[in-house]
């Protein structure tokens, strides 16, 4: 009671085989059709251990948007729209609180509000899966690229349309993009360059595991940085970053007795 469909498998498989071990001239094969539908109801574990960094995602859309004017191949709608896969990236990898609904329906003056001479991101409870309210300033290294997306290429995108709707980020027919058809232009567009398709909802992952990784010591920002009201949504967050920390102590230590020189031995014995 209570195990999962994979070690439910396992026990099954391991039964079969010790009957045909006991009972050889018997036929087992009747526990064939049942150990498939446990196979099948196995619900595969996603591997993260391959997602890029937050740092590489973020410093990849970041020069995909500063070469976009310098292009001297493409149209200017194909250059919007490159422009256009950037900056939302940018703006997830920046603020990966934001699921991929609450990233496509961003409205220019309502979820992106001017900061100053900067911009911040506002979401209503009612916009989050967690129903409070969320947000905070935006990078200030996206300024510039905010501004121009929403001064030269949105309008390109809006194709004559009036866009008084204010939604940010448009799609290739003039409308406002769907939720599911910016996730896909944001995972081509990665996987364009790095190889390695990455959904809107891996970048949390990505992020989780950037902290965890990177500044171990303050992996207590995750449940901030993500949104989560319980602390136990980011446990694995914080297992890993404390293994992280166990090893990078192990690691110093090693280092030092190398430094320090191996007692007993002769580095010569080793030829």
């Amino acid at each position: 009671l209570g195990n999962g469909a994979r070690t439910l498998v396992n026990h099954a498989v391991g039964l079969r085989h010790m009957f045909e071990a006991l009972a050889p001239h018997e036929d087992w094969r009747w526990m064939l059709p049942m150990i498939e539908r446990l196979k099948r109801a196995v619900t595969s574990v996603k591997n993260h251990s391959d997602l890029p960094s937050i740092r590489e995602l973020f410093e990849l859309v970041m020069t995909i948007m500063q070469r976009v004017p310098e292009l001297d191949y493409g149209s200017p709608k194909q250059h919007a729209i490159w422009f256009r896969n950037g900056l939302a990236t940018a703006l997830l990898a920046a603020r990966p609180l934001m699921r991929r609904n609450n990233l496509a329906t961003i409205k220019i003056g309502v979820n992106l509000v001017e900061d100053g001479a900067d911009y911040a991101l506002c979401f209503s409870g009612d916009e989050m899966k967690g129903r409070t309210r969320r947000g905070g300033p935006v990078p200030k290294a996206l300024t510039p690229y905010i501004k121009r997306y929403i001064q030269l290429y949105r309008p390109h995108l809006l194709l004559g349309k009036s866009g008084e709707h204010n939604v940010l980020f448009i799609s290739a027919q003039g409308n406002p993009i769907t939720p599911h058809n910016l996730s896909d232009e944001i995972g081509k567009t990665i996987e364009a360059f790095l190889g390695r398709r990455v959904t809107t909802h891996a970048f949390r992952h990505a992020a989780g595991s950037s902290i965890a990784k990177e500044d171990p010591d303050h992996v207590g920002i995750v449940p901030s940085i993500l949104g989560h009201a319980d602390y136990r949504t980011s446990e694995e967050f914080y297992i890993f970053a404390d293994e992280m920390a166990a090893f990078n102590r192990l690691n110093n230590t090693l280092d030092q007795l190398m430094r320090d020189g191996l007692p007993g031995h002769d580095p010569r014995d080793a030829r």
